[in-house]
């Protein structure tokens, strides 16, 4: 096969890889006020969607090293946006590394190009940011730390005395919670993409009374952690 004709298969699978990729991406973003946003504004959608997205796996997750190669964005200033809009990025986390999925990657390209392009009001952009409820905080809160004190109850032979008990049930009681409180404000903080009209305030105020009760439980924790 001449040269020629290998860059026309290429060029060929190339395009085919890219119509795929942006059909995943409107179907999956249709409803998402940024991407909208995006859409009603630019004409170009190589700017939309940049090419580089075709090269990649809509259903492998990346670390923050190889998304700050595929957007092109300075680490420090991916790290800004991860931790500045990651309610809406809808990031894992797993220690002290981010496991960040072929949505997330979009998302923060989507968040990256209304700055930019000042496709939306800045003030208009920290109202939407403002009905995100942070779920970061649960998952950077340090249960990690008692985790070895309740391995060890949980092995130990001789009976637990009062505080060590107590411990031990609300260990198991606020990662329970834990885990739940943190899908509860996901699903919340996904029907945000729809229209601000659509905010649901009362969902809202009862998911930060949540975080307040498990705040409390967590503290109660803490104090139980020093008495054992």
């Amino acid at each position: 096969m001449l040269q020629s004709d290998l860059r026309g298969e290429k060029m060929r699978n190339w395009n085919t890889e890219y119509g795929l990729i942006k059909k995943i991406i409107q179907s999956e973003f249709e409803t998402d006020f940024f991407y909208n946003k995006v859409t009603n504004t630019l004409n170009n959608e190589y700017e939309i969607i940049p090419l580089q997205f075709a090269a990649l796996d809509p259903y492998k997750i990346y670390n923050t090293s190889q998304v700050s190669r595929i957007l092109r964005l300075k680490p420090n200033k991916l790290r800004y946006l991860i931790n500045r809009y990651g309610e809406y990025i809808q990031l894992i986390k797993k220690g002290t590394k981010y496991i960040i999925s072929f949505k997330a990657v979009y998302k923060i390209y989507l968040v990256h190009l209304c700055l930019t392009k000042k496709l939306i009001s800045l003030s208009e952009f920290n109202r939407f940011m403002a009905l995100h409820v942070s779920y970061s905080d649960y998952i950077d809160m340090k249960l990690t730390s008692y985790t070895d004190k309740f391995v060890e109850l949980n092995f130990r032979e001789k009976q637990m005395n009062e505080n060590e008990s107590q411990f031990y049930v609300l260990f198991l009681q606020i990662t329970e919670i834990t885990t739940e409180l943190i899908k509860e404000i996901t699903k919340y903080n996904m029907t945000l993409t729809s229209p601000f009209l659509s905010v649901d305030n009362q969902q809202k105020n009862e998911l930060l009374r949540k975080k307040q009760d498990h705040k409390d439980l967590f503290n109660k924790l803490s104090i139980l952690y020093k008495t054992i």
